[in-house]
């Protein structure tokens, strides 16, 4: 590969935070344009912020800005700060190779001499900061080869992932102060007790730094029915359903409709080999696409990238691996055929659509999975409070949709365009009165939804719930339904009315057989219990 600083055929297999691809002697003497660039206002308050709690004695602080809001720069301008100002000793935390490399070119850019405790590299644990890999602490930990290292400072990337709950306990025994970096500050009350919010989606587009994204919601499986735990689908369940119902043309029909010049594409499949699949899919119909995974290595995923972003490879699939801590600014579709039961989920992976770029304007979601109707618009500021969960937001929401007080979206009929109001399509300027979602059930067919996406419950009336626990009661004791009856009559005082659940008709003859007999599930439900 050539070196963007000497432009020689070199092996140039370094890249900077600035996205210059170079060789080892051009890159020790590159100056990072990015580190000579002024502080958004958001980063400059947040980093006065958290520098300010940290010295007024707070030990657990979150730092969140969106995806793209530069929480590593502010970090690395925190550290210079206090090293500077105090002679704190910092470790910055990661919990993937990526991340590591990042983190470390970022201090690099900034000028801050820094050690790196990582598998192959060497310790030079004298020095005042340390990025440190998660993984490789905790395996050197494990074998007693060291000890976990004293800071004055321990910082936690991606701190939404609980990946550091060990060495969060280790640190906070000993009353060393933590901050946690975040765009998700969700499912970690009980890790933090400070929440500094440093921008919002509609300052960092104004800043450059993010670009407004269009959805189109072509078609999106039926979910009803599949587990959630702690407000995330459980991972069989989701992808049984998502490959019975979603069609492969519905996908690549609508990437060639909206995506007409074929721009850098992501695919956020279900799981690994379906993203495979899709893989296959798009080579047999003539168009280059590549799949990434945890096992891919490092060479092949960077000559991938450079593809990627010179238009070789048009389409990039995974699960997992991209929605956190990938640098791709030059991305501007996303296909999201993952169904993301969780809010922070779902904004990990489109955060990396917004990120600007000098060659896109806005970015373009082809949302399969019924994420905006679940989770909101792309761009939308988000309200944060420490405490917040997953479940706890997607409960919110739901009832605050039963109580009209959020409007449904509308979904252009034509194009499959996603708008919040008004009677004209802004993506292709159709009219229509309806809002329609198009939903896939599980045996295949697309359905047009009309109105509410959720229905609110029916609650059973009192007797029905009455006359359900006495059919019970009856097959148990191995009586009639009619001896059920009679158990109602004493129970309320009056017969049971007609027309309720599991009640047969006035002339029927099922009155006089045992309601176990006549509801077998009645007697299922005893043995399970026994």
């Amino acid at each position: 590969m050539y070196c963007n600083g000497c432009n020689s055929l070199k092996d140039a297999g370094l890249r900077c935070t600035c996205g210059e691809l170079l060789c080892s002697a051009c890159y020790e003497l590159h100056i990072c344009p990015a580190a000579n660039k002024p502080l958004w206002p958001s980063q400059e308050y947040g980093i006065v912020e958290t520098v300010s709690a940290l010295t007024q004695g707070k030990k657990a602080v979150c730092l969140t800005s969106p995806t793209g809001g530069g929480k590593t720069r502010m970090a690395g301008e925190i550290i210079r700060r206090v090293v500077a100002e105090f002679g704190w000793r910092v470790g910055l935390f990661t919990n993937r190779k990526v991340l590591t490399v990042q983190g470390t070119r970022t201090l690099e850019s900034q000028g801050i001499d820094h050690g790196i405790i990582a598998a192959g590299h060497a310790m030079a644990i004298l020095k005042r900061v340390q990025v440190v890999s998660a993984q490789t602490l905790a395996a050197r930990v494990g074998r007693q080869r060291m000890e976990v290292p004293c800071f004055d400072l321990s910082i936690f990337d991606e701190a939404h992932r609980r990946d550091f709950d060990a060495v969060h306990a280790v640190y906070r025994e000993r009353g060393t102060p933590r901050l946690g970096l975040t765009a998700t500050p969700l499912n970690i009350g009980d890790l933090y007790d400070t929440l500094i919010v440093a921008g919002k989606n509609s300052e960092l587009r104004r800043y450059g730094a993010l670009v407004p994204c269009d959805v189109f919601a072509p078609s999106e499986p039926d979910m009803r029915g599949v587990k959630m735990v702690k407000g995330e689908y459980v991972h069989k369940g989701m992808v049984q359903r998502v490959m019975q119902c979603i069609c492969f043309a519905d996908v690549f029909d609508a990437w060639q409709a909206n995506n007409p010049f074929a721009a850098p594409t992501m695919l956020f499949a279900p799981g690994v080999p379906e993203s495979k699949w899709f893989v296959e899919q798009f080579e047999a119909r003539g168009v280059r696409a590549r799949h990434i995974d945890g096992e891919t290595p490092d060479d092949e995923r960077n000559e991938i990238f450079d593809r990627h972003r010179d238009g070789d490879v048009k389409v990039i699939s995974s699960y997992g691996v991209l929605r956190e801590g990938a640098d791709l600014p030059w991305v501007s579709y996303g296909i999201l055929v993952q169904v993301c039961g969780a809010l922070s989920t779902y904004l990990q992976i489109v955060g990396r659509l917004l990120r600007a770029h000098s060659d896109k304007r806005r970015a373009t979601l082809q949302d399969h999975s019924g994420c905006w109707w679940r989770h909101g618009s792309p761009n939308m500021d988000r309200v944060w409070h420490l405490g917040q969960t997953d479940r706890q937001i997607a409960k919110e929401r739901k009832l605050a949709r039963q109580r009209g007080e959020i409007a449904e979206p509308i979904c252009c009929p034509k194009c499959q365009g996603v708008r919040m109001a008004g009677p004209k399509c802004p993506h292709c300027g159709y009219e229509h009165k309806k809002s329609v979602r198009a939903v896939r059930m599980v045996d295949g067919t697309l359905r047009k939804m009309v109105g509410d996406v959720i229905k609110p419950k029916i609650q059973p009336s009192q007797d029905e719930r009455n006359w359900k626990s006495c059919l019970y009661a009856a097959a148990r004791a191995g009586h009639t339904i009619r001896q059920a009856a009679g158990r109602f009559n004493k129970l309320v005082g009056r017969w049971p009315p007609q027309g309720l659940a599991n009640m047969p008709a006035k002339e029927s003859l099922d009155w006089n057989r045992t309601a176990g007999e006549v509801y077998p599930w009645l007697l299922k439900r005893k043995t399970a219990k026994a």
